[in-house]
């Protein structure tokens, strides 16, 4: 009989290089019911972006949308997809960040 556990995933990074910033990816999302991401510090727009591949393509990203709008990380906030139907998952900085951030995760498993 399966349940529902609680699980932390590895931290996303977001370095201190000038223009568009890519954080590391987490893949292999099959069981995962929900998902929350969590920061601090943030200085610019970040986007979370989707993969429907355990890639890293630059085609194979999407950001994510909730109701005609990109899904964006604010500073000291935090954001829930629920239910996750993706593979892999990242968040994308438009602009320079002043030190490197940290995006905390933690999501909801079924096994």
């Amino acid at each position: 009989m399966g349940g529902y556990f609680s699980k932390n995933f590895p931290n996303l990074t977001i370095s201190t290089s000038g223009g568009v910033t890519n954080s590391g990816s987490i893949t292999l999302l099959d069981d995962l019911v929900g998902m929350d991401l969590m920061t601090s510090g943030l200085t610019g727009t970040v986007t979370v972006q989707v993969s429907y591949q355990e890639s890293t393509a630059p085609t194979d990203w999407f950001n994510l949308q909730s109701a005609g709008a990109s899904v964006v990380l604010a500073a000291s906030g935090a954001v829930t997809i629920n239910p996750s139907v993706y593979r892999s998952l990242r968040v994308q900085a438009a602009s320079t960040e002043a030190s490197p951030r940290t995006v905390y995760v933690m999501g909801q498993v079924y096994v």
